[in-house]
C-alpha cells in the first residue's frame, strides 16, 4: 500500500459523469439495480432544494477504489449514509474505513448532529461501530450522534409535538423519515401499504430505503402524505394504494406527540382515495389500540376478525375497517 498513489475527494451532486459512472457501476455490481434506481434522481440533481448529496471517493493509482454517499437534510444537522463499497481488487486494504472516516470528518466539521445508515452485514457493522455508530433497538439501522448529544435529547427535540400540517410526501422527507420509522412507537403495524412494521415484533431493515419504498407506492397508482412539524421534522406518515378487486387500502402511523394531527392525516388519505371510486379498507391490528380508536373516530365499520402473519411464528389478530 505504501507504493500506491491514493487520493480522497469530495463531490457534491450533480457532478461529472467521470465521477458518477464508476460509482454507479460499482453499486450495480455490489448491491444490484435497486441501489442505482433508488438514487438516480439524486445523481441527476433533482432534489437539491431539499438535500445536499455528496459522494466521497478514494482513488488509487488513478482509479476509483472505494466510495460512499451521504445525503444531508438542508438546514438541519441530520444525514444518512449509504453506498459504501470497494472495488473487488482493492478490498482488504482498509479503503472503506478511509472513505467513511473522510465523510464523517466532513459531516462533523459541518456541524452535523446525527447520521444514520443501515446494514445487515456483521463485518460492515463492526467497521461502523468502530467509527462511532450503534444499532437502534429492533433494527438493522445504526446511528452516530454528535459528541455530547444523547439519544434522548435528540428525540425529545425532534418530536416536540408543536403545530404541524399534513401535506403530500416529498423528497424533503427522505432523511426526517428515519427517526420516525426506527423509533419504538408501540404499533405492531406502522404502514402495511408501504411495508413498515413495528420494531418490537419485526426487525426494521430500512434506512435510506424508506423514501424509495414510499415513492414506489406513488408509482403503483397510490400516494403518501406526512405530518410535517417544520424545521426538518416528520411526525407521521401514511399512504394508500389500489388493490385488485376494486378496493383501496389505507394505512399510516404517527408519533404519540402528533395524535392531534393523525385524524387529519387519515382524512386526507381517505379523501384522496375516494376519488378512485373504490371501497376503502383500513387494516388494523387489535393491539394497535390508537388506530382502533382512530378508526372509530373516522366512522369506520369493523369487519370480522382475521389473523395477520407478519413473519413465521407470529400471528396478530386484526380487523378490516371499512370507511
Amino acid at each position: 500500500m505504501d507504493t500506491d498513489n491514493c487520493e480522497l475527494s469530495r463531490h457534491v451532486l450533480p457532478t461529472a459523469d467521470c465521477i458518477t459512472k464508476p460509482v454507479i457501476e460499482l453499486w450495480r455490481d455490489c448491491f444490484g439495480e435497486g441501489e442505482v434506481a433508488g438514487t438516480r434522481v439524486q445523481f441527476m440533481g433533482e432534489e437539491t432544494d431539499a438535500d445536499e448529496d455528496i459522494l466521497y471517493v478514494l482513488s488509487c493509482n488513478g482509479r476509483m477504489a472505494s466510495c460512499c454517499h451521504v445525503t444531508r437534510k438542508k438546514n438541519t444537522g441530520m444525514a444518512g449514509m449509504g453506498g459504501v463499497a470497494t472495488m473487488s481488487e482493492f478490498r482488504g486494504r482498509g479503503f472503506s474505513r478511509k472513505v467513511c472516516s473522510f465523510a464523517l470528518h466532513d459531516f462533523d466539521a459541518s456541524g452535523g448532529d446525527v447520521i444514520w445508515l443501515g446494514t445487515s452485514n456483521p463485518v460492515a457493522a463492526n467497521l461502523y461501530h468502530s467509527l462511532g455508530f450503534s444499532f437502534l433497538p429492533g433494527t438493522q439501522v445504526m446511528r452516530r450522534l454528535r459528541k455530547g448529544l444523547s439519544d434522548t435529547c435528540f428525540l425529545d427535540g425532534f418530536f416536540k409535538g408543536n403545530s404541524a400540517i399534513v401535506r403530500n410526501g416529498s423528497a424533503a422527507c427522505r432523511i426526517p423519515m428515519i427517526p420516525l420509522v426506527t423509533s419504538r412507537l408501540g404499533f405492531a403495524v406502522l404502514d402495511c401499504v408501504a411495508g413498515f412494521y413495528g420494531s418490537e415484533d419485526i426487525v426494521e431493515c430500512s434506512c435510506m430505503g424508506i423514501y424509495p419504498a414510499y415513492e414506489s407506492v406513488r408509482a403503483a397508482n397510490g400516494n403518501w402524505h406526512c405530518i410535517d412539524s417544520g424545521f426538518g421534522r416528520i411526525g407521521g406518515l401514511g399512504s394508500w394504494r389500489s388493490l385488485e378487486g376494486g378496493t383501496v387500502i389505507v394505512d399510516g402511523f404517527w408519533h404519540p406527540n402528533y395524535r392531534a394531527q393523525a385524524r387529519e392525516l387519515f382524512n386526507s388519505l381517505i379523501d384522496e382515495a375516494r376519488m378512485t371510486g373504490a371501497r376503502i379498507i383500513m387494516p388494523v391490528a387489535d393491539v394497535d389500540e390508537a388506530k382502533v380508536e382512530l378508526a372509530a373516530e373516522l366512522g369506520a365499520t369493523r369487519g370480522p376478525e382475521r389473523l395477520w402473519q407478519p413473519r413465521p411464528g407470529l400471528l396478530v389478530p386484526m380487523h378490516d375497517f371499512f370507511v
